[in-house]
């Protein structure tokens, strides 16, 4: 993962400290879970609490709303801010048995080609990345034959966009909506949606 910044322990360095005996922690469903940070629509950051209660509720939202399960094999692409809402995925993947693939950035062609190699099945991006790689030249090269379903949000994309986007990636678009005071997910637009659009 590289150094530790200063002050602070490396992750090899708590792993090597860390115990193999599983803890035993009682919780219950009022207790925080997570300070999920937002600066939402005034630009003001602001700490939206969720409770254990909430995170388990989230979990079966996702599992419940996704067009395709994710399943043991199958590797979700974490191109944003883990502690943007699409971080949330990481709980119904892991849940499943699904694989992560972090990225410490985004770079379009660079991108292309992580997500052919690392037969990458579902990803999440905002709008302005989608329309990147529309104008990447590698994307007419890249074998993206392995990915499932590609879901978009946090900003509006232009109708246009969308359909070149269906054109070129195939019928596996998704939209989300969300808040963050809400574990994120409030409505979305499946693959059938925008099928029917």
């Amino acid at each position: 993962i590289g150094p530790a910044a200063e002050a602070y322990s490396g992750y090899e360095a708590l792993l090597a400290r860390a115990s193999a005996a599983m803890p035993n922690v009682q919780v219950s469903s009022d207790d925080l879970a997570v300070l999920h940070f937002s600066s939402g629509s005034t630009g003001k950051i602001k700490a939206a609490m969720h409770s254990v209660g909430n995170r388990l509720a989230s979990l079966r939202k996702l599992l419940v709303g996704m067009d395709t399960l994710p399943r043991p094999g199958d590797r979700l692409a974490l191109v944003g801010p883990i502690t943007h809402a699409s971080g949330m995925l990481m709980q119904p993947f892991l849940y499943c048995g699904a694989t992560l693939v972090l990225f410490d950035a985004f770079e379009p062609a660079r991108f292309l080609a992580d997500l052919e190699r690392q037969r990458v099945t579902h990803v999440f991006m905002v709008p302005a990345m989608i329309n990147m790689l529309l104008n990447e030249p590698a994307l007419a090269r890249t074998d993206l034959s392995a990915l499932k379903s590609l879901s978009y949000g946090a900003a509006p994309m232009a109708p246009a966009r969308i359909q070149e986007a269906w054109a070129r990636f195939g019928p596996i678009l998704s939209q989300g909506y969300g808040a963050s005071e809400s574990t994120s997910g409030v409505t979305r637009l499946t693959v059938a949606d925008h099928a029917y659009a």
